[in-house]
């Protein structure tokens, strides 16, 4: 799933604030996952997140490419912090069950992950 962010449009935090709750209601998208391998593609973290806050600071800018590897990369961190959770290694340990909740966990994760990402710009910038 791909959220539309217009990111000249955020202005405010409670712009930011609804773009995060979007983000966090995207779990109740997540209908039917075919495989353990496809959990997380409805949910992960993506680069036009972490572009989303540095439009809103305005003074932040990374290439696309550092946008993309450092998304990646937290995708990566995140989906073994939460099979680590769940006592799992890799998503095909996970029982169809529990799909839900660890889409749910994940969504919590990155939702902390992106509002502390956002507050540690606007303290480097005193924005």
């Amino acid at each position: 799933m791909k959220f539309e962010i217009d990111t000249d449009s955020i202005d405010t935090n409670a712009d930011l604030n609804a773009i995060l709750i979007q983000i966090k209601e995207s779990v109740k998208e997540v209908v039917e996952i075919k495989s353990p391998n496809t959990i997380f593609n409805k949910v992960k973290i993506r680069a036009y997140e972490f572009e989303a806050i540095n439009s809103q600071v305005g003074k932040f800018e990374f290439t696309p490419y550092s946008i993309n590897m450092r998304a990646s990369q937290m995708h990566d961190e995140l989906r073994s912090i939460v099979l680590m959770t769940y006592g799992y290694q890799n998503n095909n340990q996970i029982k169809p069950r529990e799909y839900k909740d660890v889409c749910q966990t994940y969504l919590e994760l990155k939702q902390v992950i992106l509002e502390n990402y956002k507050n540690q710009l606007e303290k480097e910038f005193n924005f």
